[in-house]
């Protein structure tokens, strides 16, 4: 009787690029939802620091808020 020597790698193969399509969507669909929301936060931020910016130079300069 013969052995199957490749079908066991074959199977493993297989099983590896199905979970790498899963990863894969999930970090995509992650992405997708993350990112709205990651700039959002940038730009609060970023107005943020601007508007700390304006008051510290102001009072630096002696003019008022």
């Amino acid at each position: 009787m013969r052995k199957r020597i490749g079908k066991q790698g074959q199977s493993t193969l297989e099983y590896v690029i199905v979970l790498t399509a899963i990863v894969g969507a999930i970090v995509a669909a992650a992405f997708l939802f993350i990112k709205p929301s990651m700039n959002k936060i940038y730009g609060d931020v970023n107005t943020s620091m601007s508007r700390a910016g304006n008051i510290f130079g102001n009072s630096v300069r002696g003019g008022s808020s």
